[in-house]
């Protein structure tokens, strides 16, 4: 919800802007609460406590100084602010915590006086990660959701839309919440706020198999086109907390279903001097065009042949309100003949490893998935391809499609054994494959959320 700004001209004009914020009506006030018995030879009234409230409030870095300290006071804000030049502005960043037991969602919020009809005013509500506020968003017993409030005086408008005297004005958030005893988590039609928080307070509130769509525009031609992410992991088993232990499939993790892209972009470059050639796979994942890619950025600096990346990758095509929700990733990936061990990055988005899709189940460690990839035992499959059965002798559900074509999809695992020619690769039938790092293979890609 966006609201006016304030500006003024060549003249100076000092607007006193009086900032008595009483951010009301977090509803606190005890609803009635219908108490669910369990009878058992004794009666126990399950704990039902309403309590949601204001608490870590935070100015915003650059805001001008108040003239009075703010004071919380249950859900109340108050404070005083002189804005004085264009451009100076007050902001804050406070938690909307429920501390009860009992799931809310806004039933209304205001911010008043209602700025859209001062021209030299901007005024902004939302929550800190961008996402607009609406009525009807969850608060689940036991989460916070961190609000934003943002109000500048605005620079380079005409003389005459500035006020000639000082204003004073007296502001007031409301947000008030109700009582939502009906909500069930929905993957595919809660915000990303609301996903958020809840993989915050329940990784697994989220079912893995759950699918979500979303639109970008990927190509550039200003026509979004429709994707599906699906949460491909929920748990953090205890071999996740190893030392030096990939973090790709701890967690809750989402991935695309299917292609994202049908490469343009490859596993590696051609390259001259020795380095990364377009024909092997020195370099592995950290140095591959994919993930520069995926990632957006150069990550062969200092290299005596610049590789052609991309500035913009996905990562930046993705919309703000889904970036916002993505942490880094430490990232183990596996090497071949070319090198000598692991590759370790962070990245916002990552193709798989190979045994985050397949688990080698022929029982000898001599032979096989698990002695060609030498990230084997620093990584683990996904909860979703576990769920769904998929080993090195039993790998349909791995396949993957573009559009309703199936093509094989691209790993970021390195085969130790196979030659210096290689990557992992899916084949459409979801069994386990190599490739050329030079060829155009499927891109699918994951990431994690904040937990």
């Amino acid at each position: 919800m966006r609201h006016k700004r304030i500006r003024y001209s060549r003249k100076r004009i000092f607007v006193g802007l009086f900032l008595l914020l009483c951010l009301i009506g977090i509803g606190i006030g005890y609803a009635f609460v219908t108490t669910k018995l369990e009878i058992d030879g004794i009666v126990h009234v399950k704990d039902a406590r309403w309590d949601i409230h204001f608490t870590n409030f935070q100015l915003i870095a650059g805001s001008i100084n108040t003239t009075t300290e703010p004071t919380i006071s249950g859900t109340n804000i108050t404070f005083a602010a002189k804005v004085n030049n264009p451009g100076d502005f007050y902001g804050f960043t406070v938690d909307v915590v429920n501390q009860g037991t009992i799931n809310a969602d806004i039933s209304s919020f205001a911010l008043t006086p209602d700025f859209s009809n001062v021209d030299y005013i901007d005024a902004t509500v939302e929550y800190a990660n961008s996402d607009e506020i609406t009525n009807g968003d969850i608060l689940l017993a036991g989460t916070k959701k961190t609000v934003k409030v943002l109000l500048k005086y605005k620079e380079g408008l005409n003389e005459e839309q500035y006020p000639a005297d000082n204003q004073l004005f007296n502001i007031a958030f409301t947000l008030n919440y109700e009582q939502n005893t009906d909500y069930i988590a929905d993957f595919q039609n809660d915000s990303w706020t609301t996903i958020k928080a809840n993989v915050q307070s329940d990784k697994k509130i989220y079912s893995v198999g759950s699918t979500k769509t979303f639109e970008m525009d990927l190509d550039g031609n200003n026509i979004n086109e429709t994707y599906t992410l699906r949460v491909v992991n929920n748990t953090t088993p205890s071999e996740c907390n190893t030392q030096g232990f990939s973090q790709s499939a701890c967690g809750f993790v989402v991935e695309f279903t299917d292609i994202v892209d049908e490469l343009n972009h490859k596993l590696n470059q051609t390259d001259n001097d020795g380095l990364i050639n377009g024909d092997a796979n020195k370099g592995g994942w950290e140095y591959s065009d994919i993930r520069a890619y995926l990632n957006g950025g150069i990550y062969l600096e200092g290299l005596e042949n610049e590789i052609n990346y991309t500035s913009q990758g996905v990562y930046d095509k993705l919309p703000t309100n889904i970036k916002s929700s993505i942490i880094k990733t430490f990232v183990v990936s596996s090497y071949g003949p070319n090198d000598s061990a692991n590759f370790e990055t962070e990245d916002w988005l990552y193709l798989l490893a190979a045994h985050e899709v397949w688990d080698d189940v022929d029982g000898d460690s001599t032979v096989g998935l698990d002695s060609n990839d030498t990230a084997y035992n620093d990584t683990r499959q996904l909860d979703y391809y576990k769920q769904m059965g998929v080993t090195t002798s039993s790998y349909s559900a791995a396949g993957k499609k573009a559009g309703s074509a199936p093509v094989p999809w691209a790993l970021r695992s390195v085969p130790s054994s196979v030659g210096i020619h290689a990557f992992f690769m899916v084949y459409p039938n979801g069994s386990q494959n190599y490739s050329y790092p030079d060829g155009k293979y499927g891109s699918i890609s994951a990431f994690r959320l904040a937990e």
